[in-house]
């Protein structure tokens, strides 16, 4: 059993922290450590099929037609999110006009 520690913003020395196995400065940068090993771990296992596919035509070749799905999938999804910003900075420029703008349109 592995323990972790995020506290969160101090500075000072917590009993926890000295029995934990990682400690994070915060909630967040603990969340963003075990996105990194999960990164990790997908990318050692797809490291695992190249070389497994290395001599094996086909299983490249579907590797490489599913890095390409996933690559579309990711540009919508990118797009998708530069279109949500665009309309939450429209909403932020309207709501940030004076009481007679509001008024008057």
């Amino acid at each position: 059993m592995f323990i972790f520690t995020a506290i969160g913003h101090t500075s000072d020395n917590l009993i926890c922290n000295k029995f934990a196995h990682y400690n994070a400065s915060t909630p967040t940068a603990l969340a963003m450590h075990f996105k990194r090993l999960q990164y990790a771990e997908v990318n050692k296992q797809k490291e695992n099929e190249l070389l497994l596919a290395k001599n094996d035509n086909n299983k490249l070749q579907e590797i490489i037609q599913t890095l390409h799905l996933e690559n579309e999938r990711l540009k919508r999804k990118i797009n998708d999110l530069i279109d949500e910003n665009e309309n939450l900075n429209e909403q932020l420029k309207k709501s940030k006009k004076g009481f007679f703008s509001k008024l008057f349109g």
